[in-house]
């Protein structure tokens, strides 16, 4: 677990850092996977999710960053909204999860690997 929201980024349970970074957000950009060529065969991925306020709330909210809520796709690779068109305010972080997982894992398993 990380104390702050920096460390998420650079503590990693493995040797190597992240070499795939995406951040899902309802404030993002819509999917689009024609971007992840440059990942090709990434070792290890990290997909973050923000909570009721999004990862700009958790940006907004850390105490010892420079970042600002406008930097917040800044920390990603690809930053994407995988519900583009949900119909309702928010969508729960656990559906929220499904939803992407279902959207990205056939595709990360393209450029690289899932186990």
């Amino acid at each position: 677990m990380a104390q702050t929201l920096e460390k998420v980024f650079t503590e990693s349970i493995f040797d190597e850092p992240y070499d795939l970074k995406l951040g899902i957000s309802d404030k993002a950009q819509e999917v689009d996977f024609a971007n992840l060529s440059p990942w090709k065969n990434f070792k290890h991925a990290l997909v973050f999710f923000g909570g009721l306020e999004g990862i700009e709330g958790l940006v907004e909210q850390e105490e010892h960053t420079t970042r600002k809520e406008g930097d917040t796709a800044s920390l990603f690779d690809l930053y994407l909204n995988t519900c583009p068109e949900n119909g309702s305010r928010n969508i729960r972080t656990e559906e929220a999860v499904l939803v992407a997982l279902g959207q990205i894992a056939p595709k990360l398993r393209q450029v690289g690997r899932i186990l």
